[in-house]
């Protein structure tokens, strides 16, 4: 039997409020109680490596090999001390490859678009061979994992594109047509450009 939609007003005429019924069930869910969006389950593979296929070991041995490298370029004894005890610090937060990993439970960014903005749907860009190919796969390992979902009904689409496809790949989206509709936030910085500019002249960023 095909599924049948019913409508807002159609329901309103069976007295079913949907949105009295979002509000009281909002109100009911604490935040210890919050449910694991059901984006995130509904669109994980059954076939998506779990978070199991980076263990422990795998990621210390991929740091020690990585602190090694950065030996290499002869950095002050004190950063390459104070470093490793962070990376081995938040050593679990480390993956080698891509898995199902749940929702982080952090503070959501709101982000709030200027009174004026425009809903936009940006043509996709002209790539090369290498750099489609490489998109095309790297968008399904995303999509298996769960970490994005194909949207049949966008209001918004914003070009990616691939930079250094030859040598070491990534895919970027073009943000700028959607942060100039964005009202703008700042926030300090304090040390992390330096300790950022750090790793990356010692080769590990």
């Amino acid at each position: 039997m095909p599924e049948v939609l019913l409508g807002r007003p159609f329901l309103q005429r069976l007295g079913i409020d949907i949105d009295s019924l979002i509000r009281t069930l909002a109100q009911n869910i604490s935040d210890d109680e919050a449910p694991v969006p059901a984006l995130f389950v509904d669109h994980v593979s059954e076939d998506a490596p779990s978070i199991d296929t980076n263990s422990l070991p795998d990621l210390r041995a991929a740091l020690n090999q990585s602190l090694a490298d950065c030996a290499v370029h002869d950095p002050p004894e004190w950063f390459l001390s104070e470093l490793r005890s962070l990376l081995f610090e938040f050593v679990d937060i480390f993956r080698l490859s891509l898995c199902s990993d749940p929702p982080v439970k952090v503070t959501p960014l709101l982000l709030k678009q200027t009174p004026d903005a425009v809903p936009l749907l940006a043509n996709a860009r002209i790539l090369s061979p290498v750099a489609r190919s490489y998109m095309r796969s790297w968008v399904a390992e995303l999509e298996k994992c769960g970490l994005i979902y194909f949207n049949r009904n966008p209001s918004w689409a914003l070009p990616a594109f691939i930079v250094d496809p030859f040598k070491k790949p990534r895919m970027v989206i073009d943000m700028v047509p959607a942060n100039k509709t964005m009202v703008k936030y700042y926030f300090p910085f304090g040390l992390s450009f330096a300790r950022f500019f750090r790793l990356f002249y010692f080769g590990l960023f």
